[in-house]
Formats: C-alpha cells, sequence, structure tokens
C-alpha cells in the first residue's frame, strides 16, 4: 500500500530531494517529482528516510530534518560512484533441509476420509519444496515418511510449496509434523 508513502520526501543518491507523488503500474514502482531538472538518471538509487515510532498508536512515517541520506552515501554527478564492499549476509538457516541428494520435510496433513484401519491414502507434506521451485519434475518420485511407510510425489498443493503424497496400497499412519524423506 503506497498511501502511506506519498507526500514523503525522497532523496536522489546525487543529492537532489524530490517527493513521492503516486504509484505507478503494478510492480511496485513509483513516481518521484523534482522541482526544476535533475541529474538523476535511470537505475540511480533513491533513498526514503523515515521514522515509525515503536509505541506509537498512530501507524504514521514521521520525516523530521535529520531524516536525510549520509554524505557518504551520495554521488557527485559525472563521477563514478564509490564501490562498497559488502558481504553477502550467511544464508539463513534451512529448516526442513533441502539437498541435491535428499529432500526432507513434514507431514501438514492427512487428507481425505481414512480406511477402514484408520489409515489414509492421501497426505500433504510442506517443506520438501519452496514456493519458488517446480515440483512437476519430481512428480513420480519415491517419498519415505518417518514411520517407513513409501508413497508417490502426486505434485504440488496450492502455491506455498507444499505437495500432494498419494500413497497407494493399505495406506500410511504418519503423524501430523512426521518427517519425509523425497
Amino acid at each position: 500500500n503506497m498511501a502511506q508513502f506519498v507526500g514523503l520526501r525522497i532523496q536522489a543518491e546525487t543529492g537532489e530531494v524530490g517527493k513521492l507523488s503516486s504509484a505507478f503500474g503494478k510492480g511496485g514502482k513509483f513516481r518521484v517529482q523534482f522541482e526544476g531538472p535533475t541529474d538523476v538518471q535511470p537505475g540511480g538509487r533513491l533513498y526514503l528516510v523515515y521514522k515509525k515510532y515503536a509505541f506509537s498508536s498512530s501507524k504514521a512515517l514521521h520525516q523530521d530534518d535529520d531524516c536525510v541520506v549520509p554524505a557518504d552515501e551520495l554521488v557527485t554527478p559525472g563521477k563514478p560512484p564509490k564501490k562498497k564492499v559488502v558481504e553477502p549476509p550467511p544464508p539463513p538457516p534451512s529448516s526442513p533441509k533441502k539437498t541435491e541428494d535428499v529432500r526432507e520435510g513434514l507431514v501438514e496433513r492427512l487428507k481425505g476420509d481414512p480406511l477402514d484401519s484408520g489409515r489414509y491414502r492421501t497426505v500433504i507434506v510442506e517443506g520438501l519444496f519452496t514456493a519458488e521451485e517446480d515440483q512437476k519434475q519430481f512428480v513420480g518420485r519415491v517419498v519415505t515418511f518417518a514411520n517407513g511407510d513409501e508413497g508417490v510425489l502426486a505434485g504440488p498443493f496450492g502455491k506455498a510449496g507444499k505437495s500432494k503424497v498419494d500413497v497407494e496400497g493399505a495406506g500410511t499412519d504418519a503423524a501430523v509434523g512426521a518427517s519425509v524423506t523425497l
């Protein structure tokens, strides 16, 4: 929601200051208006500096005179920008584990009506894939539950990276939260 940002000051890497005037298109872009000609270039950096008070009942954004970009972040027109050595952040701890050979996940829920034995033929599993990964290339691969039962990856379930696993024959009595490997 861009509405809370409209009217706030934006500072370009050249030091010029403009105002955020509106959203632009659907991709999170926005329109900034500068007074008079500007040295801002396409692909140049823009900075939005504001304050939001943690214990305020108002969710308003505030800009004071001290809401400016530090001078070492700015560039002088005509001079190449300073190269900063920024170390990439450490990778987040992955849970559940995903490797090339073995993927691990968890039973999210048992789906459908249970068989007379109390076992289920369809299981929804989370954590084998991220939402961005294409599961279709893994369809048909064997999935093993912690209790030793085996099923077959039937495909994606929803859009959050969950998977549907079909268990033929006697079904499975895998518990919700039990580990699964692919």
